[in-house]
């Protein structure tokens, strides 16, 4: 095999041996670019006459006697794969110059690789969760303080703030008014019925509207409520209703429209306020709608039924629905007023939206128990 020495510059380094038959490979390439890394002095150093160590690195020669500096990574890579390099090999030069870039277009490269920018110490954010949680509990603890005694008079202020209370339009459980009226009580009973089961199911982030036929279904008891309502008004006032309604259909009407409000109303809010809500509905088929059916119809029997000791159970309960009701809407309005919407990612931020949204209920029935009694002297 013919050989041919190369002469370089000045600096005492050894001349590179040129294989005439053997042209540049890749291994030989990447061979250069390890032992750059380790530092020993690249092609073109040594084509340039600049200082060499005692063991220098060789340049890579071609079949033409010309000198390659030692690739990059990337070239090496290329070369490997059968790419050309980004560098083109002249015959009069004796080094390749990189000119990649050389316009000053300000290209990156065609694979950047993003590094994490590691944390810096004191700028994490504290955890304010506990403190907001600390301060909304105090507000429900102060208004279950405050408020008038004994029980059922609390009972009665929360109920209240979202009912006339007539006596006639109200459900008697042994021989006590419940808080609320029969209508009211089948609405949020079976509300908040619905709720609890959905969260026993795990849907208790359902971002999804049940199917069409299903979403019509809970249309039409909501429009049954409504029109028993305007009926039940009629009848109030001495004018002509459609037919004559009891605290029976009151109670009925208001179950199907609490099992409506339930299953339309809580995908809203949750859109609203998970980052991620569920790609799901709470009643996905009539099958399941039919066990919230047959959940409410059992709930029905119970406040139509005379059992006294049925009075506090239920009267707690509906007072529950109406603060989580409420609490929900008000706490979808607290998550937009605060720029906090699609934010909440585990259990802890969606229930202290929902002890902020019941904190800001409370506060609004405050309100209202202070108008009714200024109005009242």
């Amino acid at each position: 095999m013919n050989k041919q020495a190369i002469p370089t510059g000045s600096a005492g380094v050894p001349p590179a041996t040129v294989a005439a038959e053997e042209p540049a490979t890749p291994n030989s390439l990447q061979a250069s670019v390890s032992r750059r890394d380790a530092g020993a002095p690249s092609g073109r150093d040594v084509a340039a006459g600049g200082p060499a160590d005692a063991n220098p690195l060789p340049a890579s020669v071609t079949a033409e006697g010309i000198a390659i500096p030692a690739a990059s990574h990337a070239d090496a890579s290329r070369l490997a794969a059968g790419a050309p390099s980004r560098h083109d090999v002249s015959a009069e030069s004796t080094f390749i110059e990189d000119t990649s870039d050389k316009a000053g277009t300000g290209a990156t490269p065609a694979h950047p690789v993003d590094t994490p920018t590691p944390p810096v110490p004191g700028d994490e954010r504290p955890d304010r969760r506990p403190v907001v949680a600390a301060i909304l509990g105090a507000v429900v603890l102060l208004f279950a303080l405050l408020s008038r005694w004994p029980l059922d008079a609390k009972l009665r202020l929360v109920g209240a703030a979202c009912c006339a209370q007539a006596p006639t339009r109200t459900l008697r459980i042994g021989g006590s008014l419940m808080p609320v009226d029969a209508r009211d009580a089948g609405i949020y009973l079976t509300g908040l019925l619905a709720l609890a089961m959905a969260v026993l199911v795990g849907r208790a982030r359902a971002g999804r509207f049940p199917p069409g036929n299903v979403t019509a279904l809970l249309a039409g008891f909501f429009v049954a409520m409504i029109l028993d309502g305007v009926n039940s008004s009629l009848q109030a006032r001495g004018l002509h209703p459609l037919y004559h309604t009891t605290n029976t259909v009151r109670v009925i009407t208001g179950a199907g429209a609490g099992l409506a409000l339930a299953l339309l109303g809580v995908p809203v809010v949750n859109r609203v306020v998970w980052r991620q809500p569920g790609d799901d509905a709470f009643a996905a088929s009539y099958g399941e709608l039919g066990g919230f059916l047959a959940a409410a119809a059992v709930l029905v029997a119970l406040l139509l039924s005379p059992r006294p000791w049925l009075y506090y159970p239920l009267s707690l309960l509906s007072i529950l629905g109406v603060l989580v009701g409420w609490g929900l809407i008000n706490g979808m309005v607290v998550a937009v007023a605060t720029r906090r919407e699609h934010r909440a990612v585990s259990l802890a931020d969606g229930g202290l939206l929902l002890l902020a949204g019941i904190a800001l209920t409370l506060c609004e029935i405050g309100a209202i128990d202070l108008l009714r009694l200024g109005i009242g002297h």
